[in-house]
Parts: structure tokens; sequence; C-alpha cells
């Protein structure tokens, strides 16, 4: 899936040139407009990881009750925030 997405909406030359801004227009600028496509694909891909780290902290007899992060957080509340840390 990624490697289709990068195929379709990506450029190697913009990659080289700026890697983390790239992949932020290439995914998360999608996932901010409210592209379906690109929203399911992060809830499966977020699930996935989610599992994959929960069974990690188990080796380590660690548990949380939630996994959270700033993906969850959307872009309205993310644009009241930046002022604040802009002071």
């Amino acid at each position: 899936m990624i490697t289709t997405g990068f195929e379709k909406y990506g450029s190697h030359e913009e990659l080289e040139n700026d890697a983390i801004k790239h992949l932020y227009d290439v995914y998360v600028k999608r996932m901010e407009d409210d592209d379906e496509t690109a929203l399911v694909n992060w809830r499966v891909w977020r699930e996935m990881s989610v599992k994959k780290y929960t069974e990690e902290y188990e080796r380590l007899n660690v548990s949380f009750n939630v996994y959270t992060g700033e993906s969850e957080v959307g872009k309205e509340w993310q644009d009241r925030a930046l002022p604040a840390q802009q002071k």
C-alpha cells in the first residue's frame, strides 16, 4: 500500500530534496484533506502498529490502557495549539 501511494503521488526528486516534507505531503496532507482512502489506510496501519507495540510491551511485562498519539489529533485542534507553541 505504501509503495502504491508513493508511486501514485510521490517524487524521488522531492524525496531526496526534503524527505520529511515530501512524505508529509504524500501521506499526511491527504489525511488532513479528509481523503477517505488515506484515512482507511492510516487506520489499518495504526491498528497493526498498536498490535505490534502491545506484543513487544507484553514481553517487558508492561501494559497500557490507551494507545494514542499526535496522529489522532485533528487539524482543527492542531491549528488551535500552534499559536500557544509559538509564544
